[in-house]
């Protein structure tokens, strides 16, 4: 057997030739390893004409991370690159004020998690503080391997009231701190805070204060980078409170391997003194300072985000607003390699104050043209039937039935744990079974961690339309399955009143109309039979009376009135 028609480029792999037994050769190893529609398989053997199946497709078989109801898909798009990037980290905005407004989502975002493509590997991630439960929530994502000129898919999941959160800058940058433990990591920074100055870790911020008599106040990252890659930052300058009338500049600068700077020129966020207003106030004047005073006042005591990409022939410097809108940016020739960076308040060995407060800084990976993402739409998991509605009769087991998990697309999803389907019926004469002959009863099914479906029989004594309910247990927010059946009677059995003689007077005609069903064993009425006739007479007679009228009638929907 092999390959006919192989829309995917597909491989058929497992025993493909195999030695008849009783005239039928039996495939039961054969896999396919590319998704798509319109298979054909082709049967030959020596001597005789070769024969071809009938079109088949091939789907995807996707896992979904337990315990999560709900989960977005997530396209990365690196077509417009013919570099494959490696533990790289991709930004996610998404709107979370509106999930967590609709009770999916924890308030705290504790429950958002990430894998990787195949649906269940965990991916470290970092969400940015202050935006979730937010329209613009902020999430750095390190993915392993994005492939070149080709797109990539990871998964968001959440929907998981019992998970906390797993957010970790660590975990999923170059470099990371958010100054959470009060105490400066030497292994990440050198600082120095010399004569009547400090650099101090406080209040979730380093905060780094020259004040008159100071020599410095900085800190350095002691991680030596290479290559191309993004200095981030979330900084805090505090209004001047000197009594002394002196300048105050803040300074945030990348440095070569020996220390020295890479740009020659000087730039910050700079304070100036300056008469505003009639009559006439001396105030401080905050302006961006980029080989010179540029005209762009920034907002002081806010947190502002400043970004640095670097790459040996051009540095961007550029300061960001709370709203994300770009308040300026430029950029330089470094005069050589920045290996690492510099948070400078005031003049580093001057006269000049300042004071500058870091939220956090990461460092990560960057590349001349980024990938682009796409954020698909919500889905959960739904149960769904994928044997067709069947007609059987009263009394009768039916041919299996099968129940199968698939993500809103209809793509199977394999479960990572054994999940338990309640099986219900809106008939009272309908049961479940294990087996073909109907010896072994249920009222679920299991399906298999590593499996996406599970099979059933049912039997019903009950004719009409029962539908049948598959539900997983305990409740995780699926999409349950109905499908509904037909339940027609057994063969006739019986004959059975389902109008009842009632007290009459004597000599008058019995109401309501005394009616005859022709039934199965069950007490089906056999709808069908327009046929058989049927007779009516006294069978206990303690007045000795005489029955008048039409005693026979032939049936009409199995009924004779």
């Amino acid at each position: 057997i092999s390959i006919h028609t192989n829309p995917g480029s597909g491989t058929l792999s497992g025993t493909t030739t195999k030695r008849v037994s009783n005239g039928i050769a039996t495939f039961d190893d054969l896999t396919i390893n590319a998704v798509a529609q319109g298979y054909k398989l082709k049967a030959e053997s020596s001597g005789l004409s070769t024969t071809v199946s009938d079109s088949f497709d091939v789907i995807l078989s996707i896992k979904w991370l337990a315990e999560y109801k709900y989960r977005r898909e997530i396209v990365i798009n690196n077509t417009g690159s013919s570099s494959s990037l490696t533990n790289y980290q991709v930004l996610i905005v998404t709107n979370t004020a509106s999930i967590i407004s609709e009770g999916k989502m924890k308030a705290d975002g504790g429950d958002i998690r990430f894998t990787d493509e195949d649906g269940e590997t965990l991916l470290s991630y970092w969400i940015e503080e202050g935006t979730i439960n937010t329209g613009s929530t902020r999430i750095w994502v390190k993915v392993p391997y994005i492939p070149a000129s080709a797109t990539k898919i990871i998964y968001m999941y959440y929907g998981n009231p019992n998970s906390t959160s797993a957010s970790s800058g660590d975990n999923t940058f170059e470099f990371f701190d958010d100054f959470e433990d009060g105490q400066i990591n030497t292994v990440k920074w050198s600082t120095s805070a010399i004569t009547n100055g400090f650099v101090t870790e406080t209040g979730g911020q380093l905060q780094l204060v020259k004040n008159l008599g100071t020599i410095a106040a900085y800190a350095v990252t002691n991680t030596n980078f290479s290559g191309e890659y993004v200095m981030e930052c979330n900084v805090m300058v505090p209004y001047p409170e000197n009594d002394y009338n002196e300048l105050e500049r803040q300074r945030t600068v990348s440095l070569k391997q020996n220390n020295e700077e890479t740009c020659s020129f000087d730039k910050g966020l700079f304070y100036y003194q300056d008469w505003v207003d009639d009559p006439p106030i001396l105030m401080w004047i905050p302006r961006i300072f980029y080989n010179g005073y540029i005209g762009i006042e920034w907002p002081v005591n806010t947190n502002l985000r400043h970004r640095q990409r670097i790459s040996t022939s051009v540095n961007t410097w550029e300061w960001i607003k709370p709203d994300g809108s770009v308040l300026y940016s430029n950029s330089y020739t470094p005069s050589g390699q920045p290996t690492k960076f510099k948070f400078i308040a005031g003049d580093d060995g001057g006269n000049l104050l300042g004071k500058l407060y870091l939220n956090w800084v990461f460092v990560r990976k960057s590349t001349s043209t980024e990938p682009n993402l796409t954020l698909g739409g919500e889905s959960t998991i739904k149960i769904v039937f994928v044997t067709q509605q069947q007609t059987i009769n009263a009394g009768s087991i039916s041919s299996v039935m099968v129940i199968q998990t698939q993500d809103v697309s209809g793509y199977p999803v394999v479960v990572p744990q054994d999940v338990t389907i309640s099986l219900n019926t809106t008939s009272s004469g309908g049961k479940f079974y294990k087996d073909s002959v109907g010896t072994i009863q249920i009222t679920s099914v299991t399906i298999p961690a590593g499996q996406n479906s599970a099979s059933f029989y049912y039997k019903d004594t009950r004719s009409g339309n029962p539908t049948i309910a598959c539900s997983e247990t305990p409740n995780q927010g699926w999409t349950d399955a109905e499908q509904q059946q037909t339940i027609n009677p057994a063969s006739a059995y019986k004959l059975g009143f389902v109008v009842q003689p009632s007290t009459t007077t004597a000599g008058s005609v019995i109401s309501p109309a005394i009616q005859i069903a022709v039934q199965d064993q069950y007490g089906n009425t056999i709808n069908s039979d327009n046929n058989t006739q049927v007779t009516i007479s006294i069978h206990t007679n303690p007045g000795s009376g005489t029955l008048s009228g039409t005693t026979t009638k032939r049936v009409s929907n199995g009924i004779a009135t």
